[in-house]
Parts: structure tokens; C-alpha cells; sequence
């Protein structure tokens, strides 16, 4: 297919992405989703429906690119319920807000400012833990799975956390 031919086709089943959207909006709404990501999303996904299409499988091209639009919208769904952040891991993913207030009642903040140093700054503390912590927040940096309910990834989360509560408070003192 050229790629006149994919962008007239596109054009041509591009309301399909807008179909998507009405019958899903209560579920785009409670998940907290923005439109305009929705839409981007579903039009990147359409593209690639529109590649992989198959006569033979699917004769009915429309139902064939519904469905594939059905899907992804609810593969964005399992994660960004939760976390409110689109295409987000379906397992092992939590937040860690730094905006949480802490004992003093004092938002919690890394002491450095610019990017670069909370990054050395993450590192060294990741370097500092036990070596069963520091292998697991490995395989889950790398992108392994890990599960959260793991006790030496929920110890390196709760160490790094009061460290960052402790600097917190050190800023303020």
C-alpha cells in the first residue's frame, strides 16, 4: 500500500476513531483520560490496524478496525484508572508522590534542584541499599517483572522514601 493510498484510506475510516470515543466517553471520563490523547492514541492505532489488515481473516474491514480500536482503548484503561497516567505497566506500578506532606506537615522535596543531580542523587541512594534491594530495584529498572508485593522492592521503596522525607527535612531546618 503507498502511501497516498494509506493516508486516503485513513481519511476514509478516520470516523471510526470518533465512534471509538462516543461509545466509550463514560469510560474515558472515569479513567480520567484526556480526549485529545485518546485520539492520538486511537489514530496511531488505526495506521497499524490499517497495516496489518488481513481479507482473509477478517473480511469486514470496518469490524476489523473497531475491534482493534475497542482493544487499545481498553488496554489504556487498565492502567491510567489507577494512576491517572496513560499507558502506564498494568503490573507492578506505583507512585511515589514527592508532593506528599510529611510528619512536620511540610512538603516532602529531594534537596537539589536541577535534573541531572536528583538523577546522582536517586543512583546513589539505589548504590546504597542492601545488595537483595539493589538487585531487585535493578530487575525492575531493566524492566523485568517484579511483583509489588516483593518485601525486599517494598523495603528499597520504603528506605528511599524515608530518605527522601529526611532530606525533606533537612532543607527546612
Amino acid at each position: 500500500m503507498t502511501m497516498e493510498d494509506r493516508n486516503y484510506l485513513f481519511e476514509e475510516k478516520e470516523y471510526l476513531i470518533n465512534v471509538t470515543m462516543n461509545k466509550h466517553r463514560r469510560l474515558i471520563r472515569a479513567c480520567r483520560m484526556e480526549d485529545d490523547d485518546v485520539y492520538q492514541e486511537l489514530s496511531i492505532r488505526l495506521l497499524e490496524a490499517m497495516d496489518e489488515y488481513d481479507p482473509a481473516i477478517c473480511p469486514n474491514m470496518d469490524a476489523y478496525l473497531m475491534l482493534r480500536l475497542r482493544y487499545r482503548l481498553l488496554n489504556m484503561k487498565a492502567c491510567s484508572k489507577l494512576t491517572g497516567i496513560p499507558g502506564a505497566p498494568k503490573k507492578g506500578f506505583s507512585l511515589l508522590s514527592l508532593d506528599a506532606k510529611n510528619a512536620a506537615g511540610l512538603a516532602m522535596q529531594v534537596p537539589v534542584y536541577d535534573e541531572q543531580s536528583n538523577v546522582l542523587w536517586l543512583e546513589q541512594e539505589i548504590d546504597s541499599l542492601p545488595s537483595v534491594q539493589r538487585r531487585t530495584v535493578s530487575r525492575l529498572l531493566s524492566g523485568k517483572r517484579v511483583p509489588c508485593n516483593n518485601k525486599a522492592l517494598i523495603a528499597a521503596r520504603r528506605r528511599i522514601k524515608e530518605r527522601v522525607e529526611f532530606a525533606g527535612q533537612l532543607q527546612y531546618a
